[in-house]
């Protein structure tokens, strides 16, 4: 993730920064440069090991599903 770069967290109707979830979720700065993110396109989909942003949850019109695992 870059700075300026923003998600919709799960659960919420607004859009919020990348750095200022992980700053709300007291990551420790060398650990917020080292956190990855997964996209489509230009919208963040998934701070991975974190939230999914809330336009690309499962809902029951959900058609098409992919599974993402980081090993």
């Amino acid at each position: 993730w870059q700075q300026g770069d923003q998600f919709m967290p799960l659960g919420m109707k607004g859009m919020k920064l990348v750095s200022d979830y992980l700053t709300d979720a007291k990551m420790p700065r060398n650990e917020k440069e080292r956190t990855l993110v997964l996209t489509s396109g230009n919208d963040i989909i998934w701070i991975v090991g974190h939230r999914i942003d809330e336009r690309y949850k499962v809902g029951e019109h959900t058609q098409i599903m992919y599974l993402a695992r980081l090993l």
